[in-house]
């Protein structure tokens, strides 16, 4: 019997003679436009990834605020410019421009720490950043899994009333694996067919984009209960495959978050992201990776 579990990232394909050479061609013109620094695509933004913000954690996925602070701090006096959501909209279609090495920070999960430790620290450095919540976790219902406290309502509109911060997606109820047969084999809940043990089977294809599909409409709505626009969704691990992102683009998402140690530029869909660490100089090193990896 065989098992579908496609979980690759969707990674863009060598450019061509000719559509490197025009690239090359567009970015001498931009260097020597009047008064900008390269044109619009030729900047690029790396996006960085956190989780979540508390004290005395000893966790990879756990920044201490002072660690935060650090970031931030350590990050600007090195060059780089944090930008908000919106600029990074902007700049992804075509609309605006962005500062030299370019920063979208973002969060995952929708931890709460990062409201009461987090926040605090990006308000006093006047740092824009990013939330990408798992939307189940706000039932105020306890939740079956082990877990950190979630965001809440309130938490979420303080944020966007701050000016500081975006949000978008992480699934509804798709941040974790599903069992994929024998020996505790397991797929990710938004890229593979599940083993139905009842029906000693796995999920057909149509049942699978139904069960994602599903998934993706609960999201949204709950975004939109809380005010926010859904078109930035961040894959639950980094996954992506190809059913995914057309389901995704269906729902009007726009910008699709993936693992890639690259930067970004207009036109693009897939958004690749690095994980920031949990030090400033781990963030530093990420943040070299990336603009030394430029991919355009």
């Amino acid at each position: 019997m065989q098992q579908h579990d496609e979980t690759r990232l969707k990674i863009p394909k060598p450019l061509g003679v000719v559509a490197f050479l025009s690239l090359f061609l567009l970015g001498m013109v931009g260097y020597g436009m009047t008064g900008q620094a390269g044109t619009l695509a030729g900047k690029g933004v790396a996006v960085i990834t956190l989780h979540e913000v508390a004290d005395g954690i000893k966790n990879p996925a756990v920044v201490a605020p002072a660690d935060l602070e650090a970031m931030v701090v350590a990050a600007r006096k090195a060059g780089y410019n944090f930008i908000s959501l919106q600029e990074f909209h902007a700049y992804m279609e075509g609309k605006g421009q962005v500062p030299p090495r370019a920063v979208l920070l973002t969060f995952d999960d929708g931890y709460r720490g990062v409201y009461l430790k987090g926040h605090p620290v990006l308000v006093a450095h006047k740092c824009p950043a990013v939330m990408f919540p798992v939307t189940k976790w706000y039932s105020p219902y306890p939740r079956p899994e082990m877990s950190l406290p979630h965001l809440t309502a309130e938490d979420t509109l303080t944020m966007l009333n701050s000016g500081l911060w975006g949000f978008g997606g992480h699934t509804h109820d798709g941040h974790r694996f599903l069992p994929a047969g024998s020996q505790g084999r397991r797929v990710y809940f938004t890229t593979g067919q599940a083993w139905l043990a009842g029906e000693f089977r796995y999920e057909t294809r149509e049942e699978y984009l139904a069960r994602v599909w599903a998934d993706i409409q609960l999201m949204s709505l709950e975004l939109r209960r809380l005010g926010i626009e859904p078109v930035d969704f961040a894959a639950p691990y980094g996954q992506m495959n190809e059913d995914l992102e057309r389901l995704l683009l269906e729902a009007g998402y726009r910008y699709l978050y993936v693992e890639g140690y690259r930067l970004n530029y207009p036109g693009q869909h897939l958004i690749y992201r690095v994980d920031g660490g949990t030090t400033a100089d781990q963030f530093l090193n990420a943040l070299s990776i990336a603009f030394r990896n430029r991919g355009s």
